[in-house]
Order: C-alpha cells, then sequence, then structure tokens
C-alpha cells in the first residue's frame, strides 16, 4: 500500500476515469485530513480495502482539497466529513453531482470550543464569556490548520464581532501545535479557547470542558454535537457497488474509538497496531464491517480480512 503526502493544489475538473469499474485495475485514493481519528477510520478502511484484493492509496490534505479531490475524480473516499460544521464547505460539490453523501459513520461525536477545567471553574463557560476574559487570552482563539471548518468558524465569528469577539484574532496551527500551546497554558495557569473534539485523546489527556452557546451560526445546536459522514466521488462509487455496500458498513462507535485512541496514546504504537489489539477483543465489530461483502474475486471477504490482518500483526 502507499501512502502519499499531497504537496500541491488538486486542480478542478468534472467527472472521473472511465476505468472507474469494479472488474477494472484502479487505485482507490482515500482523502484525508490530519486529524488523528480520520487517520483511523481511513487506515482501517484501507487495509481491508487492500485485502478485497484492490490498490490502495491514503492522500492526506486539507478540507477543502478533499472535496475538490472527490469532485474531480482525483479522489474517491473521505470518511472525516464532520456535520454540521462542513455542511457549507461540501455543499457545491454535493449539489453539482459530482460528491455524493454515502452514509454516516459516527454519530454523537462533538465539535465545538473548548477550555481547560480551570477556566470553566473560574467562568468561562459559554461563548458570551471569551470576550470577558480577552486580556488573559491574548484576544485569541486557538485553531488547527488553514483551511479546516472549525477555523473557518472561528474567522467568521471574529469578522462579524459575534459574541464581541471582533477585536479577536484565530491563532492556526496544527493538530498536535494547538495541544502543544494549550498544555503549555494549563502550566502556566493561563486560560486558552481552543478547537475541541470527540472522539480524541485530548478528552482524557486534558481537564477540559465544552463551552455552551454553539447554535446555527457557529458549530451547530446542541452545544458542538456532530456527526461524521462518508463522501465519496459519485461516478466511482456508483461503478463499485460493492465497495459501496462496505462503506456503508463501516460505521465506528464513540467507544471503538476511544478504545484505539487510548491504545494509540498509551502504548506510543502505529495505528494499525492500535487497531487490531483493540479488535482482537471485538470481533463483532469487523464481523459487521463485512456483512454480505466479496473479495474481487468473489470470495467471502471476512476470512481474507482476517487473514490479512494476522500478516499485519507479523510484519508489526
Amino acid at each position: 500500500m502507499k501512502y502519499f503526502i499531497i504537496l500541491m493544489t488538486i486542480f478542478f475538473s468534472s467527472g472521473c476515469s472511465s476505468k472507474s469499474a469494479e472488474n477494472e485495475e484502479i487505485t482507490i485514493k482515500i482523502m484525508k485530513v490530519q486529524w488523528t481519528g480520520v487517520s483511523i477510520k481511513s487506515e482501517i478502511i484501507s487495509e481491508i480495502i487492500t485485502a478485497l484484493g484492490y490498490d490502495v492509496e491514503i492522500n492526506t490534505v486539507s478540507v477543502t482539497l478533499a472535496f475538490r479531490a472527490l469532485a474531480s475524480g482525483h479522489g474517491h473516499v473521505f470518511v472525516g466529513a464532520w456535520f454540521p460544521t462542513m455542511k457549507e464547505i461540501s455543499a457545491p460539490f454535493v449539489e453539482n453531482g459530482y460528491v455524493k453523501n454515502l452514509s454516516i459513520n459516527m454519530t454523537e461525536a462533538k465539535y465545538t470550543l473548548a477550555v481547560p477545567t480551570f477556566c470553566f471553574e473560574r467562568g468561562l463557560r459559554h461563548f458570551s464569556d471569551i470576550h470577558r476574559f480577552k486580556d488573559e487570552l491574548g484576544k485569541r482563539i486557538h485553531g488547527i490548520e488553514k483551511g479546516n471548518d472549525g477555523n473557518t468558524i472561528i474567522e467568521k465569528m471574529i469578522k462579524s464581532d459575534y459574541f464581541n469577539l471582533g477585536d479577536f484574532k484565530l491563532e492556526s496551527s496544527s493538530e498536535a501545535g494547538m495541544i502543544a500551546a494549550v498544555k503549555k497554558s494549563i502550566s502556566e495557569n493561563k486560560c486558552i479557547v481552543f478547537l475541541g473534539w470527540s472522539p480524541h485523546p485530548m478528552n482524557r489527556s486534558i481537564k477540559m470542558n465544552y463551552l455552551k452557546g454553539s447554535d446555527e451560526k457557529t458549530f451547530g445546536a446542541n452545544d458542538g454535537t456532530s456527526e461524521v459522514h462518508t463522501m465519496v466521488n459519485s461516478k466511482f462509487i456508483e461503478t463499485h457497488p460493492e465497495l459501496k455496500k462496505l462503506l456503508k458498513n463501516m460505521v465506528f462507535s464513540i467507544d471503538l474509538m476511544n478504545d484505539i485512541m487510548v491504545e494509540l496514546h498509551n502504548e506510543k504504537v502505529d495505528i494499525m497496531r492500535s487497531v487490531l489489539r483493540v479488535l482482537d477483543n471485538k470481533p463483532e465489530v469487523l464481523q459487521s464491517w463485512l456483512k454480505d461483502i466479496k473479495t474481487r474475486k468473489g470470495k467471502p471477504a471476512l476470512p481474507a480480512v482476517q487473514t490479512h490482518f494476522k500478516n499485519l500483526k507479523f510484519q508489526r
């Protein structure tokens, strides 16, 4: 399996290759963003599709480039579409028919602004409280990579002076960089407002609370409760009915993701080693994912994937 980091813009063009047929040679291109949860799901799906007999690439891009890649046919699958925050970004590509919102792969997720618990206890509990702490916060809200939907929402809040945030600035970073900044602020007993989400190891490694006040103009109603969707290139998915069934089967519970993330964080091992350790104790998960799925050669998928996973253990 090949892994590529896309370092240049994917140019938009309509349609996808005419070779996108189940029985023809094609490399399945999974688009992902550099987030722990999306990386885990992307690698699991990549290894399963590999076991079914396909060639697979994982391409790491920004959120916007992920959707452009799906629309142009440079990408086929993206399992990191968080809704409602990505609804606006994805809408044009779905409406023109190039991208299909295939299924929901995770429910009861969360994505909104958060603070360390000691700040929450001091009164920073709601979006409307942020401006009262502006001096201590340095008039900054910490996000992740540029082009991320969460960053875009923060920028719109600042531009529109929503919740009196007009004199604030967005501090863009990476997932790891933002978390490092949070931990540094905690060590200095200083308040910080940052993008938080669940599932993610930050919820166990950092004493934190999510702010109240999210609405349709920000991270959605119900305080940032989210669903994560599987998005695909429309032509590709209709010419690959077996992969379509598989991707619809690929549902990830919060408990499963938390278990994998804890294993990943505590044991300091790579993603698939963490996944394999967790799935060893949850055989029903793999069975549900592969129910009624066949390999490219028409054989039951479960034995093929079990053999592939067993070989992965030896390789690691």
